[in-house]
């Protein structure tokens, strides 16, 4: 028995460690290029193929925005990104081609106004994807990992 603790030990730790680099570069951009699906119980999906997050701001770095690039496929009949503007939730409408795909290069999720300086801390925040299908409606959040101005 004592000499299995420490083999079980062993298999614990390396099994926890990671080396897997971090999901953004140089704190403005945050990707995610593995397709992920979800599906309600009535059989909507949405299947996103790519999400990129990022920080721009103005050229007098008096204003900043967190954006998201997203791709993807369904089978419903409409899909929303929620905004944030000036802190009014809205929805915005992503245009879906014939074969019911998207690919919406730009979405601004917010923007700031800085009151002097570009703040240097990271922050991370997340947005609410709607599908709309007849009644069904699948809600996801997507969140944005690290992201620095």
């Amino acid at each position: 028995m004592k000499s299995i603790l420490p083999f079980i030990c062993f298999i614990m730790a390396v099994v926890s460690c990671s080396t897997k680099d971090e999901a953004f570069t140089d704190f403005t951009k945050n990707t995610n290029d593995s397709t992920r699906v979800y599906t309600t119980v009535k059989g909507t999906t949405l299947s996103i193929t790519n999400s990129v997050w990022f920080t721009t701001t103005t050229n007098s770095n008096s204003f900043g925005q967190v954006n998201l690039a997203l791709s993807g496929t369904t089978n419903a009949d409409k899909v929303t990104v929620m905004t944030y503007g000036d802190g009014i939730p809205g929805e915005k409408v992503i245009k879906l081609d014939v074969l019911k795909a998207f690919a919406k290069d730009t979405t601004v999720i917010s923007f700031t106004h800085f009151s002097g300086t570009i703040p240097a801390t990271e922050f991370e925040t997340s947005t609410i994807i709607k599908v709309y299908k007849g009644l069904d409606t699948l809600k996801i959040t997507l969140h944005s990992g690290k992201l620095r101005y």
